[in-house]
């Protein structure tokens, strides 16, 4: 990693790329199609489909338990977190291309089984066709810019889809009243708090272990 651009500069070029607009859409729908396949597998045979499109990724919803409605949320952060340092790991060894790979596939696939709605299919053909065509034309460049750029991408999300959880958690006058609303036994900022210092350490791992980020700690 140290013929790359800091990490810092990935990071903000990510920060940024999350707050327009339009752009913003594009990127975090890979981002949310992530999430929502982990969802997808925790969940098994009770989520069938995945719409993209509208102003979230949703699975079908189904009703579960309190506790199962938690682990489901939580587990789907926590392996979000294992992929994104699984990514960052694939960076340290400068597998650029397998990442676009592993990208590659898991719209294909999702295409084929579980995306059903025609704005989510184009958005995935659209996103195959962005991540080929620097493979295709071998432009070594773009592989290696892009792949780090995804892994940014999703650390940055990942923190920022905390802090949207902890906001809508404590809108009181929403009838779904946040996710950890349901479970009366988690309070709202003990959870969020969790999640947060989760994603945070997330990318604390990732600078400290695969950056080689020196904080001084000893």
């Amino acid at each position: 990693m140290n013929n790359l651009y800091p990490l810092f500069v990935y990071l903000l070029m990510a920060l940024i790329v999350a707050y327009i607009p339009l752009v913003r859409h594009y990127f975090s729908c890979c981002n949310k199609l992530c999430h929502e396949v982990i969802r997808l597998l925790i969940e098994g045979k009770n989520a069938k489909k995945i719409k993209i499109g509208q102003k979230s990724v949703n699975l079908n919803e189904h009703s579960h338990s309190r506790m199962k409605h938690i682990l489901i949320t939580y587990g789907g952060h926590t392996c979000e977190s294992l992929v994104v340092v699984g990514l960052f790991y694939l960076v340290s060894k400068q597998y650029y291309q397998l990442i676009l790979f592993l990208f590659i596939g898991v719209l294909l696939v999702t295409s084929l089984f579980w995306i059903r709605n025609v704005i989510g299919i184009v958005w995935a053909l659209s996103f195959v066709t962005f991540l080929a065509l620097p493979i295709y034309f071998k432009i070594d460049f773009a592989i290696m810019h892009v792949g780090i750029f995804l892994a940014s991408f999703l650390l940055i999300q990942s923190i920022i889809n905390v802090f949207k959880i902890w906001r809508k958690s404590f809108r009181k006058k929403n009838a779904e009243g946040g996710i950890f609303s349901r479970v009366k036994l988690l309070p709202t900022m003990l959870g969020c708090f969790i999640l947060l210092s989760q994603s945070l350490y997330t990318g604390y791992f990732i600078a400290l272990n695969f950056w080689g980020v020196n904080f001084g700690l000893g």
